[in-house]
């Protein structure tokens, strides 16, 4: 039998892509409550597993679900879901039968580009450097 892995994420982006996921969601619930087995995403292939069970959410939490795997987290169906509605996420799971408890975040490369860039620029804008002595001399 199977370790079940307890499963919180949390999507952030546009609201329209944050609706699709929840309609998204709102259908795999209902097909899982038809047939009592996991569900993917249509778009998903079931290669690998990665199977949602025991999906929900509270209401009125928008883009933040609660749902169990088998074994480890699902991080490539995640990823998968991200890419097709072009959000980030963040995803905190536990797997009490082998005492794992992670948090992984999936973040736009570009926009962290960006964050590391002005982290840099303030930092730099606030190192003051002393007046040097030395002088550089050119090779002829």
């Amino acid at each position: 039998m199977a370790n079940w892995c307890s499963n919180t994420v949390v999507f952030e982006g546009s609201p329209e892509a944050i609706k699709q996921i929840q309609q998204l969601f709102q259908a795999m619930k209902e097909n899982e409550e038809k047939t009592s087995h996991g569900q993917l995403p249509h778009f998903v292939s079931n290669i690998n597993g990665g199977y949602f069970f025991n999906l929900y959410w509270n209401e009125g939490d928008e883009g933040m679900f609660q749902y169990e795997t088998k074994w480890s987290p699902n991080l490539e169906v995640l990823r998968s879901i991200a890419d097709m509605f072009k959000v980030d996420f963040v995803l905190d799971y536990e797997e009490m039968g082998s005492l794992i408890y992670m948090v992984e975040h999936l973040i736009k490369m570009e926009y962290w580009m960006m964050c590391q860039e002005a982290l840099r620029l303030k930092i730099l804008s606030q190192i003051s450097f002393p007046k040097s002595n030395i002088t550089f001399i050119e090779d002829d």
